[in-house]
């Protein structure tokens, strides 16, 4: 199922019909504003909130502690590092941070960072970083959403060029 993504902040997003790789459990989110795809768990509802400076926050939950969250912010440059996250936020904690490749299963290969990190209100996430396209995307999921994260990124593919 293909999601329309609204500007409007706050705004549950209804979804059309597309087919998934990930079997019948799951639907295709698209962001034309972002220009990204995702399969997501049917039951894991998409939701946007404007940030401030130029940032979104698409969060996907599901029900206590099921889901995850796109943190999305304009960058100036062109891909992400261990490096630069512990130098752009100061106290940030990347454990077994390890680069890999985005929007493979699409032909992209983007360098992305893998790690676990924490979070004082919800514990212990697995993070993926990437730079694309003059934005950083910043995904967080619950530790136990590790595999289902996998899956999910195997799905990622960057639609348009902006």
């Amino acid at each position: 199922v293909i999601l329309s993504v609204s500007t409007k902040s706050n705004q549950q997003i209804a979804p059309s019909p597309a087919v998934s790789i990930l079997g019948n459990n799951f639907q295709i989110y698209q962001n034309e504003e972002y220009g990204f795809s995702l399969e997501h768990p049917k039951n894991y509802k998409p939701e946007e909130f404007k940030e401030k400076d130029g940032a979104k926050t698409i969060v996907f939950q599901g029900g206590s502690k099921e889901g995850f969250q796109i943190f999305i912010v304009p960058f100036d440059e062109a891909s992400i590092t261990k490096e630069k996250i512990l130098r752009d936020v100061p106290g940030a904690v990347l454990k077994d941070a390890q680069e890999i490749l985005i929007g493979t299963a699409a032909g992209q290969n983007i360098p992305a960072i893998l790690f676990w990190s924490e979070d004082p209100l919800i514990g212990r996430t697995r993070e993926v970083w990437c730079g694309h396209n003059g934005y950083l995307y910043e995904i967080t999921a619950y530790e136990k959403e590790d595999e289902l994260l996998s899956g999910i990124m195997s799905t990622w593919s960057f639609i348009n060029s902006l």
